[in-house]
Formats: C-alpha cells, sequence, structure tokens
C-alpha cells in the first residue's frame, strides 16, 4: 500500500512493503518472542491471517499538533511534526474530527498553538453509528482557550464527548496531565462486534488498534475453548 505521508511519517513502519512480507515478518516476530519459553514449544505458530480491512481500520489515535496547525505524528529521528490529512489507516470517523480540528486551526489564530495533541477514540455503541470520544491537550496556562475549542468540538457530528489533558510544560509523555470532562458522555458502551458483547470505553482508555482482527482472535478462542471443554454454556472466565 502507498502512502503520500511514508518517507517522512514515523507512524507506518512496513506500509511499502507488499503485504506478504509485512505477514512474514509479523510471524518471525511471533516465533522471536516465544522461542526463550521453554513451555511454549509445542505451541505450532499457524499462518499469519490477514486483517481485513487492510485500510482504514485504525479506531485509536494518538495525534501530535505543532504551533503552526499541522496535525499528525513526528518524522522519524525528529521532532517536527508531519502533517498527515490522508492518513491511510485512520477510520473515515476519526479523520473527519480531525479535519474539523484542522480547519478551525487554519481560521482561528486564538486556539492556533495552545493545542499540542489529540486523543481520539472511535467507538461502536449497540445499534448506532460509531462515534468518537475527543481529547484536547495542552499546557495548563492555555486552559481557558482550550475550553472553548473543547466545547465547540462537543458540537460537532457524530462527536460523542470531548475532555481536556492539560500539562504542566514541559510534558514528557502525551497522556501526561489531568483529565476533565468538558462536553457530552464520560463513557459509552463500545461492541467489539455487531450483536456481540460490549465493554465501557471512556477517554484515554486502551483499545485493539484492530476492531476485524480482535474479533476474529475472540472467535478463535471461544472456538478453541469450546472444542476443549465441550460447551461454553455456564462457563465464565
Amino acid at each position: 500500500f502507498q502512502c503520500a505521508h511514508s518517507e517522512r511519517c514515523g507512524g507506518c513502519a512496513y506500509m511499502g512493503q507488499a503485504l506478504p512480507a509485512q505477514l512474514a515478518h509479523k510471524q518471525a516476530s511471533l516465533r522471536a518472542a516465544l522461542a526463550p519459553y521453554g513451555v511454549l514449544q509445542p505451541i505450532t505458530i499457524s499462518e499469519v491471517a490477514a486483517a481485513s480491512p487492510a485500510l482504514g481500520y485504525r479506531t485509536r489515535a494518538k495525534l501530535i499538533v505543532s504551533q503552526h496547525g499541522e496535525i499528525g505524528l513526528y518524522a522519524r529521528g525528529s521532532h517536527e511534526v508531519v502533517d498527515i490529512p490522508g492518513c491511510r489507516v485512520l477510520s473515515p470517523a476519526l479523520l473527519a474530527v480531525v479535519a474539523t480540528l484542522r480547519e478551525r486551526l487554519a481560521q482561528d489564530t486564538a486556539v492556533r498553538g495552545v493545542l499540542t495533541g489529540l486523543d481520539l477514540r472511535l467507538v461502536y455503541e449497540p445499534g448506532t453509528e460509531p462515534v468518537v470520544l475527543a481529547t484536547l491537550i495542552g499546557s495548563r496556562a492555555a486552559r481557558s482557550e482550550l475550553l472553548l475549542l473543547a466545547r465547540w468540538l462537543g458540537t460537532r457530528a457524530r462527536v460523542r464527548g470531548v475532555a481536556l489533558r492539560v500539562q504542566a510544560e514541559p510534558a514528557i509523555q502525551l497522556l501526561e496531565g489531568e483529565l476533565e470532562i468538558v462536553a457530552g458522555s464520560a463513557e459509552a458502551r463500545d461492541c467489539l462486534r455487531p450483536g456481540g458483547p460490549y465493554h465501557y470505553a471512556t477517554f484515554g482508555s486502551f483499545v485493539q488498534a484492530h476492531r476485524g482482527q480482535a474479533a476474529a482472535m475472540a472467535a478463535a478462542i471461544q472456538r478453541a475453548l469450546a472444542l476443549r471443554l465441550g460447551t461454553l454454556r455456564g462457563q465464565r472466565v
């Protein structure tokens, strides 16, 4: 898969490789990870199952925002922000929220430079279109400007909730700092697959990058347990 940003963006290490080569690399990595543990040696590592879809799948994005309003990731080996408006792996719903913010930053000089990062999570609530939980990140000194931006973002389509994460400068990690819920919901029910069980998602919470692969892995585990136990009815983990 080709990407216009791949030469500079530090996000996708294997985007330029053919899919069979990517799968072979992942299979070799798994073998190397299990090799030191003798008790795991009887495990057979089968062929890697390719993810589908291969693009537009990421439901979590932690992005850097530059002083000039670029939104993306650091270039490899530097702290220069690479603007990635056409990221190939982010889900369309997350890209739409990023595009909305990018446009606002381009038009409003008052908020440009106060936003230093974003943490976006896509949530699939039962029976609804996917929605976004957005966290705006910036310095404590710019809290007033960030608060206005967060309230504005909370009125946009598909945004279920907005939070602020204000940091004492300089922050080492993107998700350092105090979390403050500003607009909408503090949590949402998130279904891994249609008709499946849900869990509660909130700002900054962990989620698998590829929902289809996570659902496939859960199904494989269920099949293996059912084969071993005879039935899963009445069983609890």
